[in-house]
C-alpha cells in the first residue's frame, strides 16, 4: 500500500515538473524583440571592448629543429627516437632561468626573467622533433627580437647543456614583423557578444516561464485541471486575444453588460 502511494506521489511529481518544449518554444518565438534587442546590445559592447578596452597584442613565431645524428652520419631509427626524446627535454630548457638571461642579455631588453617567461609559449608538434617559440607583446618589433633570439640562444645553449655538442639545432624559420594583433578579431568577439546576450536573455525568460504557474488560457485549464470551460468571464472588459482566439470580455461598469 505505501508502496503504491509512493509511486503515485513521485508520478504526481514528475507531471508538476513536466515541460512543454512546444510551448516553450512559442514563449521565446512571443519574446523575440527582446531577445534580438539584448543580442544587439551584447554585440554593441563587445565590439566597443575590443574597439577601446582591448590592448593589441603581436605574436612573432621562430623555430629550430631538434638534429639527433651525429656528423656525417644517417639517421637511423634509434637517431629518430632519441631526437623525439630530447625535444620534450629541450622544450623544458627553453624555459629555465639561464636560457632565459641569455636572451634578455642578448636582446638587452629590460625586463625580469618572468616577465618574459609570461611572454614566451613553446611549442612541439606531436610527432615531430620541431619547436616553435612564439612571444607575445605589446610592441610588435620586441615580438620579432625575443622570438629570434630565443632560436639563435637554443641552438648555441641547447646541445652545450645537453653535453652533446655534435647534436646541434638548425633554424627552420626565423621571426618576422607581425602586423597585426593575435588578439584582436572583431568578428570572434561580437559573435561571442551575440551569444552571451542570447544565453542570458534566454535564461531569464526560460527562468520565468517555470515559475509562471497560472492558467492563462482554456487550454491550459483543460489540459492542467482536466476538465473542459463553459465560458470564460475576464475582468476587464477588452479584448484580448490568447492561444489563437479573441475573446471578448463583460465590464458592466463601462459597457453596461454588452459586448
Amino acid at each position: 500500500m505505501n508502496e503504491n502511494k509512493l509511486s503515485t506521489e513521485v508520478a504526481d511529481s514528475s507531471k508538476e515538473i513536466e515541460i512543454d518544449l512546444r510551448d516553450l518554444f512559442e514563449y521565446l518565438l512571443q519574446h523575440w524583440l527582446p531577445i534580438v534587442i539584448v543580442m544587439i546590445l551584447g554585440a554593441a559592447i563587445a565590439f566597443a571592448y575590443t574597439m577601446f578596452l582591448l590592448t593589441p597584442k603581436y605574436t612573432a613565431s621562430s623555430s629550430i629543429y631538434v638534429v639527433s645524428a651525429t656528423a656525417n652520419s644517417a639517421l637511423d631509427l634509434t637517431d629518430l627516437n632519441m631526437g623525439t626524446s630530447l625535444t620534450n627535454d629541450y622544450k623544458q630548457l627553453v624555459t629555465s632561468r639561464t636560457m632565459l638571461e641569455n636572451v634578455l642579455n642578448d636582446t638587452g631588453e629590460e625586463m625580469t626573467v618572468k616577465e618574459l617567461k609570461r611572454m614566451l609559449s613553446v611549442n612541439n608538434e606531436t610527432g615531430t622533433r620541431i619547436l616553435e617559440f612564439s612571444v607575445t607583446s605589446v610592441d610588435p618589433v620586441q615580438a620579432m627580437r625575443l622570438a629570434n633570439s630565443f632560436a639563435a640562444q637554443a641552438i648555441l645553449f641547447l646541445p652545450e647543456v645537453m653535453g652533446v655538442k655534435d647534436n646541434i639545432p638548425s633554424l627552420i624559420d626565423g621571426a618576422i614583423l607581425p602586423t597585426e594583433p593575435s588578439n584582436v578579431s572583431f568578428t570572434r568577439n561580437v559573435a561571442i557578444g551575440l551569444l552571451i546576450g542570447l544565453v542570458i536573455v534566454a535564461g531569464i525568460l526560460i527562468i520565468r516561464y517555470m515559475l509562471n504557474d497560472t492558467l492563462s488560457s482554456a487550454e491550459d485549464v483543460e489540459k492542467f485541471l482536466g476538465i473542459m470551460p463553459m465560458a470564460v468571464v475576464p475582468e476587464n472588459g477588452q479584448k484580448h486575444r490568447g492561444s489563437g482566439y479573441y475573446y471578448y470580455y463583460y465590464d458592466k461598469g463601462k459597457h453596461g453588460g454588452q459586448k
